[in-house]
Formats: C-alpha cells, structure tokens, sequence
C-alpha cells in the first residue's frame, strides 16, 4: 500500500512539474520572435514572399496549438498574391503526443482567397511548391526517408469560411470564380463515420454561369484500405448557364469508392429548367450498380428527356445486360425511343446499340448502331422522310480522338460517311473535324419548303445571315455526290473539299458536270467580317436551260463560258447584293437573244417610216439570232457596268453598254444593231437594201419584266444616210419637194423652197416605192 502511496505522489509530483514548465513556457514563450526567420527562410526555399502581420499565439494546455491572424503567400518570383488568409487556427491532442501520435482538435481556416493560373504553357503558378516539396521530403539519396512515428488521423471538425477561389486558364481563356466558399465536417478518423456539408457560388465566362451549388453527405473513410464510403448524397446546382436556367438535383443512397471498385446505389439524377426560355426536364434512374476488377453488374438505367414549346421532344432510354469488370465494361443494349416536333415537322425515332468500353485505356466502342428515323412536315414536296442509319462508333479518350462509319438511306439516296473528331481533351484546343461522305444521288429541293407559299400579300422581313456556327468551326473533309439537284439547279459528279479553321470556311476545289459542260469553281466566307468571295469557270454550259432552272428566265439562249469573280460582305441579303463588286465575263456561240427579232424589227419598214417610240414588252416568240455574243462587266458596290458587248450574226452586227442595278433587280443597256447584207433567200432582197442599217434597242427596267424600247426615229436617220436615202435623192432630182424632205432627215437645207407646202411629199410616200 505504501508502493501505491509513494507512487501516487511521485506522479502528482511529476504532473505537477509538468504543469508549472508549460505554464513558464507559454509565460515566456514568444513565437513571433520567430516570424522573421519563417518569412527569410521561404524567401530562399521558395522564392516567394510569406507576409504574417498579426501576431502569433501558442497554446499548450490543455490543446497544443496555434492561432494566426492574417497571412500572405505571393506568387513565385513575384510580389502578386497567390494564398491570403483572414485566420487560421489549428490544435492537438496532448495526451496523445506522450504515446506519439498526433492528433488534431480542430482545423478552422477563415478568409481564405486564393488564386490559381495555368499558364499558356500548361504549367500551374502552384507547380514550384509540388516540386521543392518532393526535393525536400526524400533523402540525401533521392529515396523518401524512414518511416518515423505513427500518425493517427483524428480531426474533431474542420471548418472554412467564406473562402473565394480564382482560377484562370491562360491557353483557354476561360476564367473561373468559386466565392462565398464555406465548408464543415463532423469528426474525421479512420473508419468513423462523419457529414461533409459544402456550399458555393461558381460564376464562368466559358460557358458563361452564375450557379450556386450545394453539398451534403455521410462519409466514412478506410485509410488503410484506400476507400472511401459516402451515404445519403444529396448535391444541388441551381442557375443560369450559357443563357439558360436549370436545377440539378443529384441524390444516392451508397456509393463506394476504392481502388478498382466503384458501388452505387439507388442513384437518381434530375435537372429542370428553361432552354432558350422553354422548360425542359432529364431524369436519370440508377437502382443498382457495381464494378470491382473482376466482375461488373447492374440493374437497367433508365432515364427520360421532355422539352416543351417550339421544340418539344419526349425521349425515353434504357441500357441493360451490364457485364465486365472495373477495367472493361459492357453494356449488352441500350435503347432510346423519341418522339419530337418543332414547327409543322414530326420526328419519330429509335435506336439501339451496345458498348464496349475499356476504361483503363479510356477507349469506347458503340457497335452495330442501328437508328430509325422517319420525318413528317407537309410544306416539304416529299411529305415524308425515313432514314434507316447503320454503323459503329468508337472514341480514344487518351488520345483525344474519336471516329464513326455509318451507312444509310436517306430517302431516295444512299449514304456513306466517314466522320472522324480529334483534339476532344478538355485542355486542347478546338475540336477538329473531319469528314469523308458519298452520296449517289440528292434532291435537295425535296427537303426544303418551297418559297412563296403562304399565299398572303404581307411582306416577311428580312432576316439577318447568322454565321456564329462557323466561327469555332475546325472541320476538313470531301463530299462526293453523282447527281445533284438543289434550288432546281442540275448537275452531275459533284466534288467538293471544305476546310474550316479561324473562323474562315473555304470550298475549293468544287467541280461538276452540268448542261453539257464543266464547273470549277471556289468559294471563301469568313465569319468574323462576314465577307463572301466567289469563283465559278462555268465552261462550253448551254446557258438556257441553266437560266431557266436557276432563276426560271427564258431570256438567252446559246453554248459559251462564263467566269464570274465576285465578292460581298453583310449581313442581310440585300446587303450583300449591295456590296458586290467583282468582273463577270460572257462567251456564247450559235445563241439567240429572246424576246425580240432585232433583224425584223429593222427590215420591217412600215415601222420604221411610222416613226413608232413606244416602249414594248418581251415577245416570247421573238428572238435574235447570233453565231457568236461576248461581253464583259465590272461590278462596284452592286452595279455591274459593261461596255463592250459584241454580238454577230448572219444578218446583223451588234454593240451595246449599260447597267445592270443587282441591288435594285433593274437593267439600262443599250444594244445598237447594224443588219448586213449577206441574206440568202426569199427576203434577200430586202435585206441587201437594208445593209448598214442601224437601230438602237433600249433594254430597261425590272429584270424578272424588262422592257425594250427600239428607236425608231434613229433608225430612219441612220435609213436616210445610207446608200438608200441617196437613190431617193436621185430620185426625187435636186431642187424637187423629196429633196427638201431627205434634207431634213439629213440634216441639210433643201435646194429650192418653192414649192407649195402641200405638195411635199411624205417619206412614207418616198420610201414605199423602194421595197416594191
């Protein structure tokens, strides 16, 4: 009994001791000595400024621990902030420390702001630390050193608030603000149970957002075996993103993580909210799933997708049969029926598929990809479309790659295509497509509503080009097509290749057979400055049945070339119109101008002597005959200007100038047809004595209705002074009345003046004996 007596006050003795030198200790203790030696030896370590303007406080009994003000960490190499703290606190456990084991109380970190950068160069501002932190934990021989003292992972809570963290991504430009950041756990220790709560706002530029999120679970952590186990999840995400609004709603019974394992139970997804101001709902359903490194298996995952307004679509899908294990996953089937509207059209669908994924080497295969879908709207001619598509799919995720090869039937065509994507990793740049598609024929005037069909007189105004879709566009491929038909145009052997990058897309070359002849042509849009340049070779083409398909005028007629090198900028169509400025240039052979007989109308003299002016509409059963027509234009802010038109015939000679407004659809051109006397035949005579003669035709107004105006009077002066206004004088003798007349018409004063008024004749009266 006396043992336990003098045992007892020896360690009363001892406590006691213990007691009185942790009450000198914390008396004359003062760490704020020893902030200047803490700040000196990160300067030469880390090359960064530590900054501790508060003050320090140590506390030994009953908690070891400290407490800090205000600290600062700035960027390395700079004086810019990298970590800044408002307070932290931090204590142990000290009956632990006596069998050494470290313990923490409690962790309470306030005001933390932070700020992290990724550099253009894909490095963090935190990667220094990462590495001086690695140099400095292993031996001298480059080997972490022995292990040394236990420690025992006990945290009664850890608490932090209001923490603001920026994170910037140089390369991508895309900038991301978590604030309002305050998180809290119950107690943490290896194998006991504790609640994790943690709330934020995130605001993004790309894509652009505004959310608050919110975070609740039972987590139990197995330090030993590298596993984590989390009970009653429930996670929400509420605000607007990328212009829309939405709610997610994430909940789970279990879920279980560890190394090759993953384990979840009774998963539900929602998310609800408004697209493009119209509300839409996706809900996920995940009963039962579980993947270890020897066996995958699960219940169906179901889930459904609805979206109201302009465009609604009810979806529902399904994947089933799950085998495998955590490293190679399959999914036996997986299905989705739909239904959509948008405007008048209908789409009714399904597909189904299988998966293959291999998640260790991150590659995903979809095979024997079989989609039904069937197209109703009746303003397109067609009225319905099916396209029955088949093919397989597969996406490297390690390389960022991904490709699909499909074969279908679109309605009366046949389909093949090889589509390819590269650069899908989140840190690369733009996804780049890529495209290789055969088609053996397409009647794209099936599929589109034809114009002019609501049958009202009410104007629809004008709607601005969009080009946003092209302006990240990164896409390259070949498009092959045997027969073509688009806005009515024909053509056959279609070859185009398109490239697409830095918001420029360009066709070149493009090549096809059509009215008998060849096109080569090029075409340029750059999206930003919303620019259009065009070139087309159209050679040896019959030019009337492309002008009666392509704008539905029956105006020329002929086989010849055309080059056209033209370019625009606007947004709206009549913009563009406006601001077209290029050259065109015209070559036909054995042609006719429709809509009038030039030849005729200057043979036919009753016309002429009648003095006739009046303007006259387009004859369809009219037309004038050339062998060969050629001219060229210069085109300037939507004005095509042309000054050398020359047209020959056997019969006549022509010139002609004048304007054409493309943005106004109005025409003034003149053509001055001389007929020449090389006619055979019945009519010969009559265009022998009519060689040389010229009549101007004025060709103006609208020009889906011009006008031609022949100038009668201009060609009776041109009649009076050629070789038959000389017969007449001859005729009529020097000083008679028909002199006098011919005179006027020549512009000269007659020889005699007298003879009575009354008896002048008529030039009617003069010329009708000539083409007796």
């Amino acid at each position: 009994m006396k043992i336990l007596k003098w045992a007892g006050i020896a360690l009363g003795s001892v406590l006691a001791l213990i007691a009185v030198a942790v009450g000198v200790i914390s008396a004359t203790f003062d760490p704020n000595k020893y902030k200047d030696q803490i700040t000196a030896l990160v300067k030469e370590r880390q090359q960064r400024t530590l900054g501790i303007p508060g003050n320090l406080k140590l506390a030994l009994f009953p908690k070891v621990g400290i407490e800090v003000g205000e600290v600062t960490l700035s960027e390395f190499k700079s004086d810019k902030p990298f970590v800044k703290l408002a307070g932290a606190k931090v204590f142990l456990e000290v009956m632990p420390l006596l069998s050494r084991q470290v313990v923490v109380d409690k962790v309470q970190i306030d005001g933390l702001n932070a700020t992290i950068v990724r550099g253009a160069d894909g490095k963090f501002n935190f990667d220094d630390l990462l590495s001086a932190q690695a140099a400095t934990g292993a031996g001298k021989s480059g080997t972490p050193p022995s292990a040394g003292s236990p420690i025992k992972l006990d945290i009664d809570s850890v608490r932090l608030r209001d923490a603001t963290i920026s994170y910037r991504d140089v390369r991508q430009g895309r900038q991301i603000n978590i604030t309002q950041l305050n998180a809290s756990t119950g107690r943490i220790a290896d194998k006991t149970p504790t609640t994790v709560e943690v709330t934020a706002k995130v605001e993004s530029n790309k894509p652009k957002a505004s959310l608050n999120v919110a975070f609740k679970t039972g987590m139990t952590l197995d330090l030993s075996g590298k596993a984590f186990a989390f009970s009653g999840i429930s996670a929400s995400v509420n605000g607007p993103l990328a212009g829309d609004t939405g709610d997610v709603k994430l909940q789970a019974a279990k879920l279980n993580l560890a190394q090759g394992l993953v384990d979840v139970e009774r998963l539900t997804l929602s998310v609800s909210g408004k697209r493009a101001g119209e509300p839409f709902e996706l809900a996920l359903n995940a009963p039962k799933f579980r993947a270890s490194s020897e066996k995958a298996e699960g219940e169906a995952i179901t889930g459904s997708l609805k979206m109201q307004g302009k465009q609604s679509m009810d979806a529902k899908f399904n994947l089933s049969n799950v085998s495998g294990s955590a490293k190679a996953l399959s999914i036996g089937r997986i299905t989705m029926d739909y239904n959509a509207k948008s405007g008048d059209s209908t789409v009714v669908g399904t597909l189904a598929t299988a998966l293959a994924a291999n998640l260790e080497a991150q590659v995903f295969e979809l095979k024997q990809i079989d989609v039904n879908v069937q197209v109703d709207n009746p303003a397109i001619p067609a009225k319905t479309v099916t396209l029955p598509i088949k093919g397989t799919a597969r996406a490297d995720l390690n390389r960022g790659t991904a490709s699909a090869d499909f074969d279908l039937k679109f309605d009366q065509s046949t389909i093949t295509a090889k589509l390819g994507a590269s650069k899908l990793a989140l840190n690369s740049a733009a996804m780049a497509l890529s495209f290789d598609v055969a088609i053996d024929k397409l009647n794209a005037d099936r599929y589109r509503t034809p114009s002019g069909t609501s049958g009202g007189t009410a104007t629809t105004a004008e709607q601005a080009i969009d080009l946003g879709a092209l302006k990240a566009l990164n896409a390259s491929g070949n498009l092959r097509i045997g027969e073509f038909q688009v806005n009515n145009i024909k053509a056959a052997n279609l070859r185009m290749t398109l490239r697409a990058a830095g918001e420029q897309v360009q066709v070149a070359p493009m090549t096809a057979a059509l009215y008998g002849g060849t096109m080569n042509a090029s075409a340029t849009v750059d999206a930003n400055a919303q620019t259009y340049t065009i070139k087309n070779t159209l050679s040896n083409v019959q030019i009337n049945p492309l002008m009666k398909d392509a704008i539905n005028k029956d105006l020329l007629e002929g086989r010849g070339n055309v080059v056209l090198d033209v370019s625009t900028k606007g947004a709206l169509p009549s913009a563009l119109k406006r601001a077209l400025n290029g050259s065109v240039s015209v070559r036909l052979q054995d042609g006719a101008i429709k809509g009038i007989n030039i030849a005729e109308r200057i043979r036919n003299a009753k016309q002429i002597l009648a003095m006739r002016q009046g303007a006259e509409g387009a004859n369809k059963s009219e037309k004038t005959d050339f062998s060969e027509m050629s001219l060229s234009a210069t085109i300037a802010n939507g004005v095509a200007t042309s000054d050398d038109l020359s047209l020959a015939s056997p019969l006549l000679r022509a010139k002609g100038a004048g304007k054409v407004d493309i943005g106004a659809s109005t025409i003034d051109y003149t053509v001055r047809p001389k007929l020449v006397a090389t006619a055979k035949g019945q009519e010969s005579k009559t265009y022998e004595q009519l060689g040389g003669i010229e009549m101007p035709v004025q060709i103006y107004g609208a020009l889906d209705a011009p006008q031609f105006k022949p100038d009668y009077a201009a060609a009776a002066m041109s009649l009076a002074k050629s070789e038959i206004g000389g017969k007449l004088l001859d005729k009529a003798g020097a000083g008679g009345g028909a002199a006098g007349v011919l005179g006027g018409l020549l512009g000269k004063p007659a020889a005699s003046a007298s003879a009575p008024a009354g008896d002048k004749p008529k030039p009617k009266d003069l010329l009708k004996g000539l083409f007796k």
